[in-house]
């Protein structure tokens, strides 16, 4: 599988950026996060004013696809990893608001069998996801009935 390199080491898109890639949240947004696999990393500011978080993260235990970006080819957490990074933590990436929103447009679009695979991946699940989850599962149960 190809690999999006920063520096001499893997990343994957994820949180804001993922979401931004799924049209979660707007383009304008000028913030992005991308799991890297060692911590003690400062944000980046760009140029054009936008800033990249550097999240510290397991890299071979997130849920990630290969897809084609804007610039280029690059792995970024599926749209289940990518609702419950955001639920897990809405203020990575500094707009809590912004990650509020991207939930709201990925819970309908996440089935509740991908999400609860990702919970149990990571082995753990704060109030939130374990609420949305729940929620999900009942609309799921009785959308079927």
């Amino acid at each position: 599988m190809a690999t999006v390199r920063f520096g001499n080491r893997n990343a994957i898109l994820m949180g804001l950026g993922a979401a931004r890639h799924w049209t979660a949240i707007p383009r304008a947004i000028g913030v992005t996060t991308i799991a890297v696999p060692a911590a003690g990393r400062p944000a980046v500011e760009l140029d054009y004013g936008g800033e990249v978080h550097l999240i510290p993260r397991d890299l071979d235990r997130l849920d990630a696809v290969l897809e084609r970006t804007e610039l280029g080819q690059a792995l970024v957490t599926t749209p289940a990893q990518t609702l419950y990074d955001l639920m897990m933590k809405p203020a990575q990436g500094g707009m809590p608001d912004e990650a509020a929103a991207a939930v709201q447009n990925l819970r309908v679009r996440v089935n509740p069998v991908d999400l609860r695979n990702v919970v149990q991946a990571h082995g753990r699940a704060n109030a939130t996801v374990r609420t949305v989850l729940n929620g999900m599962e009942r609309e799921h149960r009785g959308a079927t009935e």
